[in-house]
């Protein structure tokens, strides 16, 4: 894609620019249900039409464009047979941090940098104002020329893969998905504890009770993770959190776990009732006795481009958002 990436310190790297990107990416929400984010989506889209840049929609997007205008002549679609990672220089995200995970799970493989603008109700993943797209995008492309380099956050995912004791053939894998934030096992509708069997690297660890585990990316510590009582980790911090969702024990602490871990859980036959499995905030499955979730890190993070640095954007986004130590 013309860039490269190299450390900038031990926790972070800069990406460098070796010619100007030719195709940007855009993720925002539909027009119908954020028009004033639609209308910036229009002027960005223009903007770099008018740059020569070619610019790609979801099908969703170019449905609902939110001009009276047709969108920009440089402009195209994609279908869930291209290869994004092959074609696109740049993600360009709008609205907040559901646009960033919407742009995650587009590219299980490896992602291009993504440029992240807030502008919803939550903005952890999201360093730069969208009020000013215009200088944060210059910058960005006139800098294929400049020495400068960009800081990044590359943003760790999991691998969550979930083996049926039903299934017949193969090694019984019959679900897998990426996610940015957090994979969640929790007893769903029943009103019955989980028991999950947890076991760590093989071993196994602990038996957890109570209304479900979270296993969560140092970015999804400040989601779900936090609510549950888990801590605020740093995104460059290469660990998976453990985290109990209201446990029957009150010595069931979270834990940190390094991100080599292969953590598998499984329902054992003398639980009372299945669980159900969670993405990102989002149902996925359904789980029976005897079936195991096994969750690793992803071998391809999602590299997120800096405002001033990983550590800066981190406390600002935490302080804002949080209210952190506020007196």
């Amino acid at each position: 894609h013309g860039l490269t990436m190299a450390p900038l310190s031990p926790s972070e790297l800069a990406m460098r620019w070796h010619r100007r990107p030719g195709t940007v990416l855009l993720v925002a929400k539909r027009a119908d249900r954020d028009p004033a984010t639609a209308l910036v989506l229009g002027d960005i889209a223009s903007w770099l039409s008018s740059k020569g840049v070619v610019v790609i929609l979801e099908p969703r997007l170019l449905h609902n464009w939110p001009l009276s205008s047709r969108p920009p002549e440089r402009s195209r679609t994609f279908s869930p047979e291209d290869r994004l990672e092959k074609s696109v220089d740049l993600i360009v995200t709008l609205a907040g941090d559901g646009a960033l995970m919407r742009a995650a799970k587009l590219f299980r493989g490896a992602m291009p940098p993504v440029l992240a603008f807030a502008g919803g109700s939550q903005a952890f993943l999201a360093p730069f104002e969208l009020d000013l797209w215009r200088q944060a995008l210059g910058e960005l492309f006139s800098a294929w020329s400049a020495p400068e380099a960009f800081p990044l956050v590359c943003r760790m995912r999991l691998i969550v893969r979930v083996r049926c004791a039903a299934a017949t053939g193969g090694d019984g894998l019959v679900f897998e998905s990426a996610g940015l934030n957090e994979v969640l096992v929790h007893r769903g509708e029943s009103g019955s504890l989980t028991k999950l069997e947890v076991s760590v690297d093989g071993e196994p660890t602990t038996l957890a009770q109570g209304d479900g585990l979270i296993l969560a990316t140092p970015t999804g510590s400040t989601a779900y993770s936090l609510s549950a009582g888990g801590c605020m980790v740093h995104p460059s911090v290469p660990a998976i959190l453990l985290t109990p969702v209201a446990p029957h024990s009150l010595s069931f602490r979270p834990v940190l776990l390094p991100q080599t871990a292969v953590v598998s859980v499984s329902i054992p036959a003398s639980a009372r009732s299945g669980a159900r499995l969670s993405v990102d905030g989002r149902d996925m499955y359904g789980l029976e006795r005897g079936d195991q979730v096994e969750v690793t890190m992803s071998p391809h993070p999602v590299p997120t481009l800096c405002h001033l640095n990983g550590t800066r954007d981190w406390f600002t986004s935490v302080h804002d958002a949080l209210n952190w130590n506020g007196r």
